[in-house]
């Protein structure tokens, strides 16, 4: 998985985890209602029944029961509508599903977490694009230095005027300090070491130091 694949996954990961984690809060908070609305609905159950068998019981052909059975018959009409209104509440659902329901929300919701923690450590451990951009820009400017100044010194071996023209005098090791610290604060810029104001300063005294010299290396007019 690449650097972008893993962010990508990471920014998703998020968005789940979140949705996960409000899902579960409503879950949870539900539940009480929905536990006492099985309850409601329970206890209407029982008393419905009871009123059924009680008209059971009843001889409907005795006038002396007429008032009784208008009473259990209003009593079945409350008891149904009572039932009516707690399933109404239910909504379809029951505890036992909610309570499923949070209880693998949270193991979802852990696996995610740990799944997070684990692309976070690895895109820790990943080099950037940026940062793979610059170690190589820094082993190619290394490889440059390194180039320069065996040039330099194969030069100076090869050629007994040169050698004495360099270390006779201040010249090479003034080029090849120079050369070496121009290189260093190009490094230190493109690492993030140095911002662009210490950037410009230390440039711009280098620049001033070489010109300085130049102008005075320049023999004197007759």
């Amino acid at each position: 998985m690449t650097f972008f694949e893993m962010a990508d996954r990471k920014a998703k990961l998020v968005g789940e985890i979140a949705d996960l984690r409000q899902r579960i809060a409503e879950n949870k908070k539900k539940l009480p209602n929905i536990e006492s609305a099985e309850e409601t609905l329970g206890q209407r159950k029982d008393e419905l029944q009871k009123v059924v068998d009680e008209i059971a019981k009843l001889d409907q052909k005795d006038p002396a029961t007429t008032q009784a059975l208008e009473n259990l018959n209003a009593r079945r009409a409350r008891a149904q509508q009572d039932i009516k209104v707690a399933q109404n509440d239910l909504e379809g659902e029951n505890s036992a599903s909610l309570k499923t329901a949070i209880k693998d929300g949270e193991a979802a919701l852990q696996r995610k977490l740990t799944e997070q923690q684990e692309l976070e450590r690895k895109i820790l451990e990943m080099r950037t694009p940026a940062q793979e951009f610059k170690s190589q820009l820094s082993m190619i400017f290394a490889a440059l230095i390194g180039a320069v100044i065996i040039g330099f010194f194969i030069i100076a071996y090869v050629d007994d005027k040169v050698r004495t023209a360099i270390f006779s005098g201040q010249a090479g090791i003034q080029f090849l300090t120079l050369f070496s610290l121009v290189i260093a604060i190009i490094l230190f810029g493109i690492t993030g070491i140095l911002e662009g104001k210490e950037l410009a300063a230390l440039l711009g005294g280098l620049s001033g130091y070489i010109l300085g010299r130049s102008n005075n290396d320049k023999p004197a007019s007759p």
